[in-house]
């Protein structure tokens, strides 16, 4: 089995999505990397990306909304293991 490379993914997701309305697309692939994208490089370069490449990152509202999932305090030196276990859960780690 060949994995797909992302920028194959991304290519194959923008024809997908390319002749539907913005409230058409559907965004399976990709809507993971979105949120790391926002996550690395903040708000600003995220929505300069979905901007200039339509069709392939969902929208910065999807992308808040997924991340207010998580609980947002972050204090140095303390350890959120209520959060860690409900990530791990979630995602069938």
């Amino acid at each position: 089995m060949n994995p797909m490379s992302l920028l194959k993914r991304m290519m194959t997701q923008a024809i997908q999505q390319s002749g539907k309305k913005k409230k058409g697309r559907r965004y399976q692939v990709l809507s993971d990397f979105s949120v790391n994208i926002w996550i690395l490089g903040g708000r600003h370069t995220y929505e300069l990306l979905h901007d200039n490449l339509p069709g392939i990152f969902v929208s910065p509202r999807t992308v808040r909304a997924e991340l207010e999932k998580y609980n947002a305090s972050c204090m140095p030196g303390v350890i959120h293991l209520d959060v860690l276990l409900e990530v791990i859960r979630t995602n069938r780690y």
